[in-house]
């Protein structure tokens, strides 16, 4: 369960649509919920992969941290929650939040290995996972066998430490109704309501 949230880290990655408005529908749920978060004056860093000016994240093991990737472990480390939102591209992430995990959550900052065993280093903190996809939800969960899912939970947070505390799918968004998609807003609101909630606890 979740406990006292002092601080929410968003990380979106997806670009914004000019034309085509059913692709933003992960970007309409991130607003809703960050807007949510805002009226609730709740303590809130944005990272936008696709609007910030991001350097290649490209994971360089013996290369210096770039100044973004440490400005990122910086708002990781102060944060208590971490919610990504992002479309489901390929059966898996857009590329440039593949760069973030493996550039940004790398050995030494979210895990260390001592006598071949592995220690988490972000144990304590919770991960929300929101995504939105062109098929249907049994395709997610029985032909690609939870990939998405299975990744975010055993690869990333079980490696960490850190806690899968939500992981949301929106599927088949080309064919869903316009109040379908605000009935997914209004999850938003009610999920980031439940965040407001817990301040100051």
């Amino acid at each position: 369960m979740l406990k006292k949230i002092s601080k929410v880290l968003v990380v979106i990655s997806s670009p914004v649509y000019k034309y085509d408005q059913r692709s933003n529908t992960i970007n309409l749920l991130c607003k809703e919920f960050i807007e949510t978060l805002q009226k609730k004056s709740i303590d809130l860093d944005l990272i936008d992969l696709y609007q910030e000016s991001v350097q290649d994240l490209t994971y360089k093991p013996e290369e210096p941290l770039s100044k973004d990737v440490e400005s990122f472990q910086a708002k990781i480390i102060t944060s208590d929650l971490i919610v990504f939102f992002h479309p489901i591209w390929w059966g898996g992430l857009p590329a440039v939040l593949k760069g973030f995990v493996e550039s940004v959550l790398h050995k030494g900052f979210a895990y260390k290995y001592e006598r071949n065993f592995l220690k988490p280093l972000l144990k304590g903190k919770k991960v929300i996972v929101i995504t939105t996809g062109t098929k249907p939800d049994w395709f997610y969960r029985f032909i690609d066998k939870n990939f998405l899912y299975l990744f975010w939970k055993r690869s990333v947070c079980d490696k960490t430490g850190m806690e899968l505390y939500k992981f949301l799918r929106f599927c088949k968004i080309r064919k869903v109704s316009d109040k379908k998609i605000e009935k997914w807003q209004k999850q938003m609101q009610k999920l980031a309501n439940k965040i407001s909630l817990l301040k100051g606890v």
